[in-house]
């Protein structure tokens, strides 16, 4: 446990070295900021490839002879016909079919591994392992053991190339992608390696004006307790056909009405009303500012960003299904004024 401690410390010290600004973040753990120019990296990013630190993400390994029939019953993805070498996004949900955990479920010859934000964790173990009584499967918390990095821009990249590295198709920020998941002893040599063949680094500041962009949700922004998976437009996390699991009753009525009550969508953020002070003009709404219509609280900001591709402002909200429907424009009140918004589809345009 404390070799494998010191790997990630090992990491965070190469990073700072690199020249990455790294601190306490909204992720959870120290997590490179930026590499010098977020704005340059974003750019570099949208054009070629780029690498993402993606320390935030832990990982449980279940095991034991009954791990497929288990794990099929308990989240919203069909496991029973996973192969080893297979991978899917997935989720686990309360009665209620809200999110606790979204996560990549990994196949592999005698275990399934769960990789999920290290927020995440606990709950989540503590819910599988309570549904677990009767079942022979074993959890293990390999968080420091593994380390996580993710490659944007690159489309050649193959499973076959890297025996000794867990690689996962995956859009973090509007550009293909994959994470790659490894032994954390090796995440310094191969971010090294990366680094000399002009791969660009990506800190997350860049990671989030690019996903802003592309209407990519994130766990603890758009991902949260309140809202589940087609609320948050990720019907992929989910299979209609495999039967139950824990909030399926939910999940399935949801789908079958046609609309869910509210969800994720895109907002363009226009200049601020003539109630606003001056500098408004510039301003960014923050997580949780409400989003108003009619003199109504509609729903909440859940992220935005000056997007540096756009030459504009975005965010991303939770709102109403009623208020997106009607389409007219609204307006969040933030700490600085009132802003105008308008629907727009995502990936911004």
């Amino acid at each position: 446990m404390e070799s494998n401690e010191k790997n990630l410390e090992g990491l965070f010290r190469f990073l700072t070295d690199a020249g990455a600004g790294i601190m306490g973040s909204p992720l959870g753990v120290p997590t490179a900021l930026h590499f010098g120019d977020p704005v340059a990296e974003h750019h570099a990013a949208r054009t070629g490839p780029a690498v993402i630190d993606l320390s935030h993400l832990g990982s449980i390994r279940v095991g034991g002879g009954d791990r497929a029939a288990f794990l099929h019953r308990m989240v919203t993805s069909d496991v029973s016909a996973m192969m080893p070498g297979e991978s899917r996004p997935s989720a686990f949900l309360t009665t209620k079919g809200k999110f606790v955990a979204v996560f990549d479920l990994i196949c592999e010859e005698d275990s399934f591994v769960i990789v999920t934000p290290r927020e995440d964790l606990d709950p989540l173990l503590a819910d599988l392992t309570k549904y677990a009584i009767l079942d022979d499967v074993a959890f293990t918390d390999e968080s420091v053991a593994r380390a996580s990095i993710h490659l944007s821009g690159i489309e050649d990249v193959r499973q076959e190339d890297m025996p000794d590295h867990v690689l996962v198709r995956k859009n973090r920020t509007g550009e293909p992608g994959c994470d790659l998941h490894m032994p954390a002893d090796r995440v310094v040599s191969f971010w090294k390696s990366l680094v000399e063949a002009d791969t660009t680094p990506v800190g997350h500041m860049a990671h989030e004006t690019l996903r802003i962009e592309a209407g990519i949700p994130r766990a603890g922004a758009e991902l949260t307790g309140d809202i589940g998976p087609l609320e948050a437009g990720m019907p992929e996390l989910v299979s209609l056909t495999k039967g139950c699991y824990r909030g399926q009753e939910v999940v399935a009525k949801m789908h079958y009405i046609g609309k869910p009550p509210k969800r994720i969508v895109g907002l363009g953020i226009d200049d601020a009303d003539e109630d606003a002070p001056e500098d408004a003009a510039g301003a960014l709404p923050a997580p949780g500012d409400p989003i108003m219509s009619d003199g109504k609280n509609v729903g909440r900001v859940t992220s935005a960003a000056y997007g540096p591709t756009l030459g504009r402002r975005v965010a991303l909200g939770l709102v109403r299904a009623r208020a997106i429907e009607e389409g007219a424009p609204v307006t969040c009140e933030t700490a600085r004024g009132i802003l105008v918004m308008r629907f727009e589809e995502t990936p911004f345009r």
